[in-house]
């Protein structure tokens, strides 16, 4: 709830909430129940129907739209645990050994991969009633429904399936490159070869696949619609950015998140230049460093961007 708040000061006015993952399907559904008592990390790491309105209730009040995400078709290996027919190649490790990258089951660990079957007619019914209710819990418009990391090796691995593609939509601009939080602080695989590296390879990322770490000043300097004509912006709805929970928790969920996404609100809603068409830097700086002040007084962690002798002094630049 804190973090809606904060989202809500800083004019972000959208939480995208990624609910399900291969590792745990945590929502509990009246119409498929299972899901989340077979396939949850436990009865204490639930979210019930009152949950979900009270978060839906709380973002209204505070202006931030909560649209939900049920991750499929990849992901769902946590499907597997109520529904084992529907999703192939679960319960297989996802590197198996001696097979190259490309043809892994899964992009990262988790319970077990897992894709759903397409061409099971039960896929569709489970899907359905999922579908169904969601929609009731969460009143936007908008619903996501994942298509992350979808891995062909997992299907291949299905002799009954085959792969499938899909083109031709508009754009929620998240890059990796510059709107993912939680980058830069290392793998949470273990023996990981890339520390093993020389300088100049993957070592210098410090083990994290999409590091290093985005500062305010990176993701602020973004421009979402670079290398675009006016036709393909237009399909660019907005942007968005992502904190993914790997290695992140309660603990450190605000200095994570806050400044870095109050750059992004600014940048969205107002853009990253003046009047002239010149980036803007020092303003940005002292408006931001007031702006983490205001949100600690209401309670959110927000890390500093600069020490106080520069807050107080207004003179630590480079011209």
């Amino acid at each position: 709830m804190r973090l809606i708040g904060a989202m809500g000061a800083n004019k972000i006015n959208v939480f995208h909430w990624h609910i399900t993952d291969s590792q745990s399907f945590p929502l509990v559904l009246e119409l498929e129940p299972e899901l989340a008592s077979k396939g949850s990390y436990g009865s204490g790491m639930e979210y019930s129907i009152e949950d979900v309105k009270r978060v839906v209730e709380f973002g209204l009040e505070n202006g931030v739209r909560i649209i939900p995400e049920i991750d499929m078709p990849g992901h769902t290996g946590s499907w597997a645990q109520a529904y084992p027919e529907i999703v192939a190649c679960a319960n297989m490790f996802w590197w198996p050994e001696g097979v190259p990258w490309e043809e892994r089951l899964a992009t990262e660990p988790g319970t077990f991969p897992g894709h759903q079957n397409p061409l099971i007619p039960k896929t569709y019914e489970v899907v359905k009633n999922v579908f169904k209710e969601v929609a009731t819990l969460f009143p936007d418009t908008f619903f996501h429904g994942g298509a992350d990391d979808v891995v062909p090796g997992c299907w291949k691995a299905d002799p009954t399936i085959q792969k499938l593609v899909s083109v031709g939509y508009r754009t929620i601009v998240s890059s990796t490159d510059y709107y993912y939080l939680d980058c830069g602080h290392g793998d949470f695989t273990g023996n990981n070869s890339a520390y093993d590296q020389p300088l100049g390879t993957e070592q210098e990322k410090g083990g994290s696949w999409c590091g290093p770490f985005k500062s305010w000043q990176l993701i602020y300097n973004y421009d979402i619609t670079y290398g675009l004509n006016e036709t393909e912006a237009k399909l660019v709805l907005g942007g968005e950015v992502t904190l993914w929970s790997e290695q992140a928790n309660g603990n450190v969920l605000d200095s994570r998140i806050w400044p870095r996404a109050s750059a992004v609100g600014e940048v969205l809603w107002s853009g990253n230049r003046d009047e002239t068409g010149k980036k803007r830097s020092c303003d940005t700086t002292d408006r931001l460093n007031e702006w983490i002040h205001r949100m600690v007084s209401r309670g959110v962690k927000a890390e500093p961007i600069q020490p106080l002798w520069c807050v107080r002094n207004h003179d630590c630049i480079v011209m």
